[in-house]
């Protein structure tokens, strides 16, 4: 009977030892099967049955008890062990691994600019012998691969450019870098003043370039646009004299010690001969309220004309005839200002007097009878006569202010009616009341 227990056991325990197993996995953070140096490797156990413990020795002298734990390798051969304990028994499990020594590159360009289509030299440095490269120069070219870590490329096209290189030693271990090439025309600030004014008149040109290093501005040649240029010179600031009226569109082109060049263009440029008023005056020297005044202005070489009404409005107009009404009465000083081609004259003063009356009038509701409007006459001058009409058919009323109750719900067109038995003015205004 107690041989026959202890067979019982031995079978029990045998089929639980047997019935676990463990190993791992690993892999490097970046993917792939080739560890490279510096290698973050992680580790996964891979068990069957429950396992309630982990001790990892990661052959480097470092160990955890972290289920999933992340190392990282320098290069190097490493035994890495894991010891698993289950509920009745621990197991452990063994594998090497090998870390390839990495490789870093780092890529140079013998410019970062230039200013015409040409080539570039660039250079590889890496940290491991035998080394493949593949060049991508990121402007529609195919890429190049290659043992020399010393390449040409020719630019074909003006832009932004990245070249990158992607360094791949013996072991399969990359290392990538890349440098920005800038294809472009030198650039070119410019500025002018004055834009416009009165001719004759000196116009003050100056520019900035930028051009790569070691390059120099060999020449600036000037076109001021008025027929006249300086193709021959080595300054980059330039006084020119103006002595016509016209529109003018200066240019700048450099050439630099390198054969590039560029061209700039300018403010357009708006020069007049200073005009004088021949003649000025309102058509009438009085106008009622209710009318439009109507002035002239003559000037000879005038392209335009500004006009000040006095009362805080001003207009421009390329004719010599313009009008406007005023609301307010009284003398006003007009003044007009003759303009040829951005270049003002000597300004004329005229005046005109408006009379008689204007109209004018506020009107408002209350909250506690929102269909009763007050009606309060704001007219300027001397009333001699007044006339509201309401607009929905009641009669006419002819005191200063009014009160009207209208029809709870409506669109009600009210008028006021003014004049003046003095000057013979009349005026009138409307607006519309909503109930």
């Amino acid at each position: 009977m107690v041989k026959l227990f202890i067979s019982l056991f031995l079978s029990i325990l045998s089929f639980n030892v047997y019935s676990q197993s463990v190993t791992f996995t690993y892999s490097s953070a970046g993917g792939g099967s080739t560890l490279c140096s510096p290698a973050v490797v992680n580790f996964t156990p891979v068990s069957t049955g429950n396992l309630i413990g982990y001790t990892w020795y990661f052959g480097n002298g470092q160990t955890s008890n972290s289920a999933i734990p992340s190392m990282t390798y320098a290069s190097g051969t490493y035994v890495v062990k894991l010891v698993a304990v289950f509920d009745n028994v621990a197991l452990e499990t063994v594998q090497t691994l090998v870390v390839n020594p990495g490789i870093t590159v780092d890529l140079s360009g013998t410019t970062n600019y230039i200013c015409k289509l040409d080539t570039v030299g660039f250079t590889a440095l890496t940290t491991t012998p035998n080394v493949n490269y593949l060049y991508n120069f990121n402007d529609g070219s195919q890429p190049i691969t290659s043992t020399n870590n010393n390449i040409t490329h020719n630019y074909t096209s003006f832009g932004l450019f990245y070249t990158s290189v992607k360094a791949t030693n013996v072991f399969g271990c990359t290392g990538t870098d890349s440098v920005l090439v800038e294809v472009k025309k030198p650039p070119i600030v410019g500025n002018v003043t004055p834009v416009n004014g009165c001719a004759p008149i000196n116009a003050n040109f100056n520019s900035q370039v930028t051009i790569p290093g070691g390059s120099t501005v060999t020449n600036y040649a000037w076109s001021f646009g008025d027929g006249t240029a300086i193709i021959n010179t080595n300054t980059p600031v330039v006084s020119h004299p103006y002595t016509d009226s016209g529109n003018f569109v200066p240019t700048l082109t450099i050439t630099t010690s390198q054969g590039c060049t560029n061209t700039f263009t300018f403010s357009d440029l708006n020069y007049g001969l200073q005009p004088q008023i021949v003649n000025a005056y309102p058509k009438q020297l009085t106008y009622c309220g209710n009318e439009a005044a109507e002035f002239v202005g003559i000037a000879n070489f005038a392209t335009s004309y500004k006009w000040e009404f006095g009362d805080g409005s001003i207009q421009f107009t390329n004719d010599t005839t313009i009008t406007h009404k005023y609301n307010l009465l009284g003398i006003q000083t007009v003044r007009v200002t003759p303009i040829n081609n951005e270049c003002e004259g000597t300004p004329y003063t005229i005046t005109v007097n408006i009379i008689g009356v204007i109209a004018s009038y506020k009107y408002a509701n209350t909250c506690v009878a929102k269909n009763t409007f007050s009606f309060i006459n704001t007219s300027q001058g001397n009333q001699s006569f007044k006339e509201w009409i309401f607009g929905d058919g009641s009669p006419n009323v002819y005191t200063t202010n009014a009160i009207r109750t209208y029809p709870p719900y409506g669109v009600f067109n009210t008028m006021l009616i003014i004049g003046d038995d003095i000057t013979g003015c009349r005026d009138s205004i409307e607006y519309p009341i909503y109930t």
